[in-house]
């Protein structure tokens, strides 16, 4: 026979969730009204909850600390609205905080919160910086050097032959500095299913992806040329990669992929390798 009971606090008991609000990477001055999260202060007890005020720190959980007054307060470019005075026994508050720098600089409020039930610290974090800046590179043929993007240019595979495969990766980075926001990949259609040139997946450089400041993530692409008569003329193809990224001096980007596909050369050849004599 299994047995199992819940205890309950016949007195107030105070909580916390999350004890931590972090704002990352806000971009200064992007949203006029700034960016909002919020925590959820809880009576997990019986008993009613008495708030008897808040303090706040901007040095630590350990204070120093200074009284902050009504249900609505500021502290720096933290501002709270819906603290609660009291909480009535298995309920909860939802406290919203809002994010609004004015400069660029990493920001701290510790919220103390003392009840008849002891003191509960909120970690409330914020980093603002300037907008990201996209850089989009692909290798070179020969996998050894970084070629940046042109809206005029096509990535290449170069030459391809026949029933052989290239592989070949593309870097998005973010070159803002690192207080910088995020780079937000918010549109991405890589060629997958179709054609001679591929994405080897949709994940990586995918939608939702975030590249933080000073870093750089990539994909791999591969060209594979399927096999056709010995001393035919090459041939040229492409495929389109469609991304949007964060970045706001740039607007939705078609990236172009292109390959020659090169058959197989039988002698007797020019000097340059292509056959003297075609295939009819």
């Amino acid at each position: 026979m299994s047995l199992q009971g819940l205890s309950v606090s016949q007195a107030a008991l105070l909580a916390v969730n999350p004890n931590t609000v972090s704002f990352s990477q806000v971009v200064t001055g992007s949203n006029p009204g700034g960016v909002t999260a919020s925590f959820i202060t809880l009576n997990q007890g019986v008993g009613n909850l008495a708030i008897s005020n808040y303090a706040g720190s901007t040095a630590s959980e350990t204070g120093p600390w200074t009284t902050l007054s009504g249900t609505n307060t500021t502290s720096g470019p933290f501002t709270l609205s819906g603290l609660p005075t009291s909480i009535a026994g298995d309920t909860q508050v939802t406290v919203n905080v809002n994010f609004n720098p004015a400069t660029d600089g990493n920001y701290a409020l510790f919220l103390q919160i003392n009840s008849n039930d002891g003191i509960k610290v909120v970690d409330i974090l914020g980093a603002a910086g300037g907008y990201p800046k996209a850089l989009l590179q692909f290798q070179t043929d020969d996998g050894l050097a970084w070629v940046n993007y042109s809206d005029t240019t096509p990535f290449t595979f170069g030459s391809v032959v026949e029933q052989h495969t290239r592989y070949l990766s593309m870097r998005l980075s973010n070159i803002a500095p690192f207080s910088a926001g995020i780079l937000d990949i918010t549109v991405s259609k890589p060629p997958i299913g179709v054609g001679l040139i591929r994405a080897v997946n949709g994940v990586n450089l995918g939608e939702g992806t975030e590249i933080p400041a000073g870093t750089n993530q990539t994909a791999s692409l591969f060209c594979s040329v399927p096999k056709t008569q010995v001393n035919t003329d090459p041939y040229n193809s492409t495929a389109q990669w469609t991304m949007n990224t964060g970045d706001p001096t740039s607007n939705k980007t078609f990236i172009q992929f292109t390959y020659q596909a090169v058959s197989e050369q039988q002698d007797p050849l020019y000097l340059n390798g292509s056959t003297i004599y075609w295939y009819i």
